[in-house]
């Protein structure tokens, strides 16, 4: 049977099952599942500031304060300022979170337990190295400052293209149309499991021919939905390699800016 994966709409009802179990479980306490980490990161490393709960949490700092703010005013916590530095403030459990912190850790074992059973216990253990390789990947995503190019298919080697030219084709995914009768499906939605190039192997695989070549193709879809593509095709400029670009005219502005900029044929 064919697996078809729908990653975000997984993650999103496993985020919110877990919140409404760990809501329900946390009744008691008046605490919710919003400021269970926190509390338990300020508990584990006593002392910690808020600044270290956002970067170790990939929180954002409003989000932090707001919590320390609850679990304070809840009598979780204190707050101690820095004898070194007055602007920091470090964090503390009180009596109160030492009281309840074994039932805590037992509402989540027992959640984890719930999770882990459609686990075979032979799979675990690559099952969480990959889950940790997943998590280690969309961190650096989400620092990566670069606008990301989605090239799904790239034909080394067209005659037909470009009339009268060898060129290289790289197609990019989506499109701002939905033509009825569209052959090709991924050029309006890229299933969320596609392979994207990368944009180095392309540069790559651009350079190594070059000498036989006339230039690239890019088309669509509709090739300024990329953000990152006026970038790219600037880099390209700079390879001395021609370009010509299928577009299907509904971005004038970026399509005057690359013909001011010689970016591609006319």
């Amino acid at each position: 049977m064919e697996l078809h994966t729908d990653l975000l709409l997984d993650l999103n009802i496993l985020s919110r099952a877990t919140q409404k179990y760990y809501d329900r479980q946390l009744q008691p306490f008046d605490l919710t599942y919003a400021q269970l980490p926190v509390l338990l990161m300020i508990y584990e490393s006593e002392g910690i500031t808020a600044n270290q709960i956002v970067a170790q949490g990939q929180y954002d700092k409003g989000t932090v304060t707001k919590n320390v703010q609850k679990l304070e005013s809840l009598g979780y916590i204190e707050t101690v300022p820095s004898r070194t530095d007055k602007r920091l403030r470090h964090l503390y459990t009180t009596d109160r979170s030492k009281m309840v912190i074994a039932r805590i850790y037992g509402i989540r074992r027992d959640w984890w337990n719930h999770l882990m059973a459609a686990i075979p216990d032979e799979q675990a253990g690559q099952f969480l190295s990959q889950t940790r390789s997943l998590v280690n990947n969309a961190i650096e995503a989400s620092r990566t400052e670069n606008a990301p190019l989605l090239f799904y298919r790239m034909d080394l080697l067209s005659v037909n293209d470009w009339p009268g030219k060898l060129s290289l084709v790289l197609h990019a995914a989506g499109c701002n149309f939905r033509c009825p009768g569209c052959a090709d499906r991924s050029r309006v939605i890229l299933e969320e499991d596609a392979r994207i190039l990368q944009t180095e192997d392309i540069l790559d695989q651009i350079a190594h021919r070059k000498t036989f070549i006339d230039g690239v193709v890019i088309r669509g879809g509709e090739p300024f939905l990329q953000e990152g593509l006026i970038s790219f095709l600037r880099h390209l400029r700079r390879m001395q390699v021609p370009v010509r670009l299928q577009t299907n005219g509904t971005f004038p502005r970026q399509l005057e800016q690359c013909l001011q900029e010689s970016l591609v044929q006319e």
